[in-house]
């Protein structure tokens, strides 16, 4: 799925060739949610670590004892360099969304994990962002 696909060029830009290749986005943080912990966080970590990204996970600060296992199991299987877990409460969730991500995955309101006045958080319409709705697929980083 990663090898260069040969798509239809249209008739303006004859005669060149066009086609795909796909590549990795780089760092793909993911920002999960309080009512689906385990859900949220892994399920879009393993589309981009099938893409060959690389994930930086925060679970929600809502369900501490299972962001602490989920670390923990995260730590013990995965290298730092690949997948790394940040675990923390509210403050640390802003400076999190705040951070320039290559690709921000979130689900729910349209800024992730609160606001804070003088420092722009990230926006569900900004490039590199993507906010998930419960039930719809997460093609961007699908293989």
């Amino acid at each position: 799925w990663m090898r260069k696909r040969w798509v239809p060029t249209p008739m303006y830009l004859w005669p060149g060739r066009s086609h795909v290749l796909p590549q990795p986005l780089g760092v793909v943080g993911v920002v999960g949610t309080w009512n689906y912990p385990i859900a949220t966080v892994l399920a879009p970590a393993v589309c981009a670590l099938a893409a060959g990204n690389r994930v930086i996970l925060k679970p929600s600060e809502q369900a501490p004892k299972t962001a602490e296992v989920l670390a923990g199991l995260i730590a013990d299987h995965f290298a730092s360099e690949v997948v790394a877990t940040v675990v923390g409460g509210p403050e640390v969730a802003a400076e999190f969304a705040a951070t320039p991500f290559d690709h921000l995955v979130f689900t729910g309101r349209r800024r992730p994990q609160g606001r804070r006045r003088g420092r722009r958080q990230p926006h569900a319409g900004d490039p590199g962002t993507r906010r998930e709705m419960p039930g719809h697929p997460q093609s961007g980083l699908r293989p």
